[in-house]
């Protein structure tokens, strides 16, 4: 929502236009690693309302695994950003339905070596945590994404294979924390790609090239982009 002039409470805020995207980190990388190819599945809980029914359509359009969405009492998370003039953005956090995420939603016989987990520190440190040493012990890899410096304990990344900064968070660098310059749905995907890539099979480095041009492509277009378009910059990096 873009608005003019300064914000001052009490105060009613009129909006030159508007926009309802489906959206939240955990969605966003996965639409990004699917684009990539990758066979993905999506663990969250969304409200029995319209903006749930949209984001299940979305997830299956998308052909990504909606098997571990589970339906709350409560309704759909829902962040309201307002921008003004200059650029700068406040955001109303309306929770709901994501505070009953819960780690037993991913069953033990899915953390095994075949499966590459990607987290988000959206989610509170004690779920996280725990499916971390889950995957551990089930020989699942695991990447967790940290984009902003909420919800950040140590035992993420003394836990987890990958971690994924935004390089404006500064609170670990382990020899296996990749470093990125982006933020909001670029950050994404960058993570989807780059994990879509590392599970199925290519180099570190290589996927992290992925995951740049992935990140690069979305702020050009504002989509997430497809293995396709990707690897064909890629590959003209490499010339």
């Amino acid at each position: 929502m873009d608005i003019s002039g300064e914000l001052a409470f009490p105060c009613a805020v009129k909006s030159r236009n508007s926009h309802l995207v489906i959206g939240g980190s955990a969605t966003n990388q996965a639409i990004s690693a699917a684009r990539c190819g990758a066979k993905a599945s999506l663990i969250g809980t969304i409200g029995n309302d319209i903006f749930g029914k949209t984001i299940l359509a979305t997830l299956r359009r998308e052909g990504i695994h909606s098997s571990g969405i589970v339906k709350s009492d409560e309704p759909t998370s829902i962040i309201n950003s307002i921008t003004i003039p200059n650029g700068q953005q406040a955001s109303i956090i309306m929770e709901g339905a994501s505070n009953n995420i819960s780690a037993k939603q991913i069953p033990d016989n899915l953390l095994n070596e075949k499966t590459l987990l990607l987290l988000q520190n959206d989610i509170n440190i004690e779920t996280n945590t725990d499916i971390l040493k889950r995957c551990k012990k089930g020989g699942a890899k695991s990447i967790i994404c940290v984009s902003h410096e909420n919800n950040i304990d140590k035992a993420l990344f003394d836990y987890s294979d990958i971690q994924i900064i935004n390089e404006q968070v500064s609170y670990c660098d382990n020899k296996s924390t990749i470093k990125v310059k982006y933020t909001s749905k670029a950050f994404d995907a960058f993570c989807g790609s780059f994990a879509a890539c590392f599970q199925a099979g290519l180099a570190l480095e290589l996927s992290t090239k992925y995951g740049h041009v992935a990140a690069q492509k979305y702020m050009e277009s504002g989509s997430f982009p497809y293995i396709c378009d990707i690897e064909e910059d890629v590959k003209n990096l490499k010339a």
